[in-house]
C-alpha cells in the first residue's frame, strides 16, 4: 500500500482513507480475470504485475479490515473453484442412484483444466446396491480424491475449459486404503455408516504413488497432518504382510481339513477351526452362496455376496486389524468380480444404462 510524505504534505489522502493497492506478482493467470486488472509496467521489459479488483477495495471503507479482504478474495475465487465436501456422506448410494444419472441431481462443481495438477486416471466404481458399474475418472490433488465425471454425462464438449466433479473425497475422512495390485482401490470412512468405496483400475501403483506424495508433502510443510495414519496402509511392506498372513491362513485351514477324525468331532471341530482362521465360517457360508449364483446368476445374488464381503473388510478395518483380515476379504472379493459371470452382470448393467440413458420415464 502505498504512502508518500510528499501526498501528505500536499494533503492528500492516504490510508486508512485511500484503498490500498494490492499487488499480484505470482499466479494471476489462476484468477478470474474479474478479479485482476494488468498494472502497466515502469520500464520496458519487465515481469507483469496485476492489481486485485474487488467490492470492498473499489468502495472503500476506512473501517474495512484485512480479514474482510481475505474473505471476500476467497469467496470470489470459489464461485469458479469446488469447494472440499464435508463428508462424502453427501453422496449416499441413493444419490448416486438418482441423482447425477438421471441429470435431476445436485449439480456437479466445476474445476478449471488448467487448475488440474497431475494426472487423471481411468477408474470404474463398483456401486454394491445394484452391481454396476460406474466411470469415475480419479484425480488426487489437494488432499482430496476428486472422481470426475464423464464429459458425455454433463453434456460438455470437447473445448469446454472446465472439468466435472461428480464426488469430492476428502482424505481427512479415510480410515483405510486397501489397494490391489493393478486391479483395485478400496477407502474405508471415518464415518461408520457409509459403505466402503471400490474402484477398479489398472494404475493402482500410479495412484498409490501418488497419494503417498499427496500424504506427505502437508507433513513436509508442517501443515496438518490428519491422514499421515494412511501411509502404512499404502506401503509396499504391508501388501507383503497381507499376502503372507492370508497364505499363512490358508494352509492352516488345509491342514485342518485334511484330517477326517475333526469332522466327526463336530462342535470341537469348528471351534479349533475358528481359531485357526476366524474368517473361515463366513466365507464359507459366502462360498455357498457363490456356488447358486454361478449356477444360477442374478443381480440380487451378486449383490448380497459383494455387501458380505465389504462387511467383513468394513469390521476389520474400523479394529485396525493388522494380520491381513482386511486385504483377504478385498481380495476374495476381487476375485468373486472377476469371475466372467459376475463381469457379465455388471457389463450388462452398464450397457443396459447407457441405452436408455435420457428416455423420459412416466408422465411428460
Amino acid at each position: 500500500m502505498p504512502f508518500s510524505d510528499e501526498r501528505v504534505a500536499e494533503g492528500q489522502a492516504q490510508y486508512p482513507f485511500l484503498a490500498p493497492e494490492v499487488e499480484i506478482r505470482h499466479g494471476a493467470i489462476y484468477l478470474p480475470t474479474e478479479v485482476r486488472e494488468r498494472k502497466v509496467p515502469k520500464t520496458e521489459g519487465e515481469e507483469p504485475i496485476f492489481l486485485l479488483k474487488l467490492p470492498l477495495l473499489e468502495h472503500w471503507s476506512p473501517s474495512t479490515t484485512l480479514k474482510m479482504i481475505v474473505q471476500e478474495f476467497f469467496q470470489r475465487v470459489q464461485q469458479d473453484d469446488p469447494a472440499p465436501s464435508k463428508s462424502p456422506s453427501t453422496k449416499s448410494a441413493s444419490k448416486r442412484e438418482g441423482g447425477l444419472k438421471n441429470g435431476h441431481g445436485k449439480k456437479p462443481m466445476r474445476m478449471r483444466k488448467r487448475d488440474v495438477r497431475g494426472a487423471v486416471y481411468p477408474c470404474q466404481e463398483v456401486d454394491p446396491t445394484t452391481s454396476t458399474l460406474k466411470q469415475t475418472p480419479m484425480l488426487l490433488q489437494s488432499g482430496n480424491i476428486a472422481l470426475l465425471m464423464p464429459s458425455k454425462e454433463v453434456g460438455t464438449q470437447k473445448d469446454d475449459d472446465y472439468v466435472y466433479v461428480g464426488d469430492l473425497i476428502s482424505l481427512k475422512d479415510v480410515v483405510r486404503i486397501t489397494p490391489q495390485r493393478g486391479k483395485s482401490l478400496t477407502l474405508f470412512f471415518k464415518d461408520r455408516s457409509l459403505s466402503c468405496r471400490t474402484f477398479l483400475s489398472q494404475y493402482t501403483d500410479e495412484i498409490v504413488k501418488d497419494l503417498r506424495t499427496m500424504i506427505q508433502t502437508p507433513r513436509q510443510r508442517g501443515a496438518d497432518a490428519g491422514s499421515a495414519q494412511l501411509l502404512p496402509f499404502l506401503s509396499a511392506e504391508q501388501a507383503e504382510k497381507a499376502k503372507e498372513m492370508s497364505t499363512k491362513f490358508m494352509g492352516r485351514l488345509g491342514k485342518v481339513a485334511t484330517s477326517v477324525s475333526r469332522f466327526l468331532r463336530g462342535d470341537e471341530d469348528e471351534a479349533m477351526e475358528q481359531q485357526v482362521d476366524p474368517l473361515a465360517k463366513a466365507f464359507a457360508e459366502i462360498d455357498a452362496q457363490k456356488e447358486a449364483f454361478y449356477r444360477t446368476p442374478s443381480k440380487s445374488r451378486m449383490t448380497d455376496i459383494t455387501r458380505r464381503y465389504q462387511n467383513i473388510a468394513e469390521e476389520y478395518a474400523y479394529l485396525n486389524n493388522q494380520e491381513g483380515h482386511v486385504e483377504r476379504a478385498i481380495s476374495e472379493l476381487q476375485v468373486f468380480i472377476e469371475h466372467p459371470k459376475a463381469q457379465r452382470i455388471l457389463m450388462e448393467t452398464y450397457a443396459y444404462e447407457q441405452s436408455t440413458k435420457g428416455i423420459r420415464v412416466g408422465p411428460a
